[in-house]
């Protein structure tokens, strides 16, 4: 169970600021939360098998094909230098 100072240094550390009425509605909120994650912790998932999803089908695929054309040069052109089809910038660091 978390306590009104606790919600309310999670609430800083989110850089919220709550009044008295909001703090006491979150800190039940939060607490229903906790409760319920309390809960899903205590069910028994031991012959459950993971899913991903209840649908038993395959993602259909596409193959992956290039659909555009270098556009290196019209990128380039806009930079105010270049060297071997790179950006240059200048040093940033001694």
């Amino acid at each position: 169970m978390l306590t009104n100072n606790e919600t309310l240094k999670i609430a800083q550390l989110a850089r919220l600021k709550l009044t008295e009425a909001e703090l006491e509605n979150i800190t039940n909120e939060l607490n229903q939360y906790l409760n319920w994650i309390d809960k899903l912790q205590n069910v028994n998932t031991k012959n459950i098998i993971p899913q991903a999803s209840v649908v038993k089908h395959e993602l259909p695929q596409r193959k992956d094909l290039i659909t555009e054309k270098p556009i290196t040069e019209k990128i380039l052109k806009n930079a105010p230098d270049t060297k071997n089809n790179l950006f240059t910038v200048p040093k940033t660091i001694e």
